[in-house]
C-alpha cells in the first residue's frame, strides 16, 4: 500500500527560493512524527532567516498543525469551483464578438 501524503513542506530561504523541500507521509493518521518533521524545518528555516511553506495538506494534519500551533505558512489550494469561475470569467471577457477598446470612443 502506498503512503498517504500528509502534506509538502518547502524551506524558502530569505530571498523566496526553495532551499529544501520534501513531503511528509505514512500509512495512518498523520502523528507526533509528522509534527516533528514539519517543526524541524521550521526551526531550520528560521535559523536561515527563511520560513516554510506547506502545501497539499491533510485535514488531518491541518488539525495537529494548529493543535501545536507549528509557525508555518499554508499555501492556498485554489477549490475546483474557484478555479471553474476563474476559467469562466475568462471566457467571458475573450468572446470574439466583443469590438475593440478603441473602436468604442463613438459611443
Amino acid at each position: 500500500m502506498e503512503p498517504t501524503i500528509w502534506c509538502r513542506v518547502r524551506v524558502l530561504g530569505p530571498g523566496g527560493a526553495a532551499v529544501h523541500a520534501f513531503a511528509v507521509a505514512g500509512h495512518s493518521r498523520p502523528d507526533i512524527a509528522a509534527v516533528a518533521a514539519v517543526a524541524s524545518a521550521a526551526l531550520h528555516a528560521r535559523r536561515i532567516v527563511g520560513r516554510v511553506v506547506l502545501s497539499d495538506v491533510s485535514p488531518e494534519m491541518a488539525e495537529l498543525r494548529d493543535l501545536v500551533r507549528l509557525p508555518v505558512e499554508v499555501e492556498r489550494q485554489p477549490e475546483r469551483r474557484e478555479e471553474r469561475l476563474e476559467l469562466e470569467q475568462v471566457q467571458e471577457e475573450t468572446q470574439l464578438g466583443d469590438p475593440p477598446i478603441h473602436d468604442l470612443d463613438d459611443l
